[in-house]
C-alpha cells in the first residue's frame, strides 16, 4: 500500500519478496483515512489550515460542495472517481498490493 500523503510517517523499510533490492514502507490508514484503489480526483478541505473569518468560511464550504458535485456529475460518464475529503491524508491501494 502506498500513500498520497505520508505527513512524518517514518516506519522502517520493508524487503518486498520477489523483488531483489525492492523495499517498501508499511502504512496502516485509520479509519477515516480515504483508500484510493482506482483513477480518483480528491477534493481536500483542510479546515486546520483554514484561516478564512467563520462566515467566509461557510460560504467557502458549500461552494466546495456544490463544485464536488458539478465535477461528480462530469465524471458520472467516465471511470474516474470522486472522493472529497477533510482528511489531510490519503492513502492509494496499488492493484498488486
Amino acid at each position: 500500500m502506498v500513500t498520497g500523503a505520508w505527513g512524518g510517517c517514518r516506519s522502517a523499510p520493508v524487503r518486498r519478496a520477489g523483488v531483489p533490492g525492492a523495499t517498501a514502507r508499511s502504512f496502516h490508514p485509520s479509519p477515516t483515512t480515504p483508500v484510493i484503489t482506482t483513477a480518483t480526483v480528491v477534493a481536500f478541505w483542510l479546515g486546520a489550515a483554514d484561516t478564512l473569518a467563520a462566515d467566509v468560511t461557510r460560504e467557502a464550504r458549500a461552494d466546495f460542495k456544490r463544485s464536488n458535485q458539478v465535477v461528480a456529475e462530469y465524471l458520472g460518464d467516465t471511470d474516474i472517481a470522486l472522493v472529497a475529503t477533510v482528511s489531510d491524508t490519503v492513502a492509494v491501494q496499488l492493484e498488486r498490493g
